[in-house]
């Protein structure tokens, strides 16, 4: 058993070695929550690397809330169609979720940053 093991350490220190990381220099921020380049689908959303699946949705209803929050019902079918939408979208509680979302992962600084991040680089557009 410990034959088996050993191969499988060396094999593992070989993959390292091929990707040029070694013990010394893995990179913590690989292995963060952080944001990545703007995704071309849904609202322009940046790609979430790393975070929790939970992120994903919450980030996508974010944006979509301020998309529709910023239309012009100019009239009664548009009107309609940014109630529908911010109604699925269940805009009315989002701070709220936002806000259990932040409680639920308060132990991880890497998540609370990156949603913040998101959170006030949209609001200083």
């Amino acid at each position: 058993m410990q034959h088996k093991r050993l191969k499988i350490y060396v094999v593992l220190a070989g993959l390292m070695l091929a990707a040029g990381i070694t013990a010394g220099t893995a990179s913590v921020e690989s292995v963060l929550c952080h944001a990545g380049p703007a995704m071309d689908e849904g609202y322009g959303g940046p790609a979430l690397i790393d975070c929790p699946a939970a992120m994903r949705p919450l980030v996508d209803r974010y944006y979509g809330c301020q998309h529709w929050g910023g239309e012009e019902p100019y009239d009664a079918e548009r009107a309609a169609q940014i109630e529908a939408a911010v109604t699925k979208l269940k805009c009315d509680v989002l701070d709220a979720d936002i806000a259990a979302f932040r409680t639920h992962h308060a132990d991880r600084p890497d998540v609370l940053s990156t949603l913040g991040g998101i959170v006030d680089a949209s609001l200083e557009e």
